[in-house]
């Protein structure tokens, strides 16, 4: 939906659910296995973020590490997903597609340190 074509980390939008106390994480597991066919184990909050999408809207991103998965990534929603790709941090420097945004929720994933 925004920034099409770029390299970016596999996301949406939080639907209407009835009340939930984990509402942001069952979004992120629902969209994880939407998009690039995982599933998520435990997850741990990383870090927010604005940004204006190319409509015109703000978005609030909110970014979850999860080291454990199960599955085979692949791209299951090809209008969303053009490919599924595990690349190194240091990998990304090389990307021309890359948004300065990503790199900042990669930064931040490797200095949140192995465990």
């Amino acid at each position: 939906e925004h920034s099409a074509g770029t390299l970016s980390l596999p996301g949406g939008k939080l639907d209407r659910e009835p009340i939930s106390p984990e509402a942001l994480e069952q979004a992120l597991r629902r969209e994880i296995a939407e998009e690039v066919g995982l599933t998520l184990g435990r997850m741990t909050y990383l870090e927010s973020k604005t940004f204006l999408m190319d409509t015109g809207e703000w978005c609030l991103s909110i970014c979850f590490l999860s080291k454990e998965f199960t599955g085979q990534a692949t791209a299951k929603s090809k209008d969303e997903v053009d490919e599924a790709l595990w690349l190194m941090p240091s990998e990304l420097s090389q990307q021309e597609n890359c948004p300065p945004w990503t790199k900042q929720s990669i930064q931040a994933a490797v200095e949140y340190g192995p465990s």
